[in-house]
């Protein structure tokens, strides 16, 4: 597997992604706020002289007739992240392009599983033929402190 990309089984447990996914179809509240802190303390960022920031996550839901097997890639972003939080569904397999285009790493479907990938890798969703994926998405954003002073020691 190319190591822009880091695949983590059970980040979330079954029973976390069955609650967030039923509060979102009952269009409950969801707190992810626990999420964030639990990333930021998987990837531990700390970048001298720079802020580091999880953008609001998302639940995105395809489907047979919303899914969009083009590759895309964020420029805006430095690092983006996926979390499956379901696998009742066939196909719908995230691919990400390696090598010039030339080959592909696909997951598999699997509750809980995070993906972190640099965000300009070319990436898409394979058509789902039948059932709804859900998942998180976000990403980290990366912005130069203005008033960071440097200090010797």
């Amino acid at each position: 597997m190319d190591k822009r990309i880091k695949v983590t089984h059970d980040f979330l447990t079954k029973t976390e992604c069955d609650s967030i996914l039923n509060n979102y179809l009952q269009n409950q509240p969801i707190d992810l706020r626990f999420i964030s802190d639990r990333l930021f303390d998987f990837l531990k960022i700390d970048l001298k002289g720079f802020e580091c920031n999880i953008s609001n996550l998302k639940i995105n839901k395809l489907d047979k007739t919303t899914s969009n097997p083009n590759w895309i890639v964020d420029q805006e972003s430095y690092i983006s992240f996926l979390i499956q939080l379901n696998d009742e569904y066939v196909d719908g397999k995230f691919q990400f392009l390696l090598d010039g285009g030339d080959t592909y790493f696909q997951l598999h479907h699997g509750y809980g599983k995070l993906v972190t990938y640099f965000s300009n890798i070319k990436n898409r969703t394979t058509p789902i033929l039948s059932g709804t994926k859900y998942f998180l998405t976000g990403c980290i954003t990366i912005e130069k402190l203005v008033e960071f002073k440097k200090t010797i020691i």
